[in-house]
């Protein structure tokens, strides 16, 4: 599937069901993939339900992302987020 496709299925998903509900999904595909983790944590998790829930945050991030405009907003909140991760993994590392 191209970026084009999923971009379009992403909006047309997103205009169908609305914002708000869009908005309520994400946070139950989070809460999901928290669950997975705990799971994870007591030794009873199962890899392919984490990725199958990370898949669904990424997907409802997305919108949320596409509706709100904020693609470059957050792609430089996580270019500076990287950074400063880089930053520390190098003190850690070298003192």
């Amino acid at each position: 599937m191209t970026e084009a496709q999923e971009l379009e299925i992403l909006k047309d998903a997103l205009y169908h069901f609305g914002y708000s509900h869009q908005q309520t999904k994400c946070i139950e595909e989070m809460s999901e993939l928290i669950k997975e983790f705990c799971k994870e944590k007591d030794g009873k998790g199962d890899i392919e339900h984490i990725a199958e829930e990370i898949a669904d945050v990424y997907i409802t991030l997305d919108q949320m992302v596409i509706y709100n405009d904020i693609y470059e907003k957050v792609k430089q909140y996580r270019e500076k987020k990287l950074e400063r991760l880089r930053y520390l993994v190098f003190m850690e590392q070298y003192g």
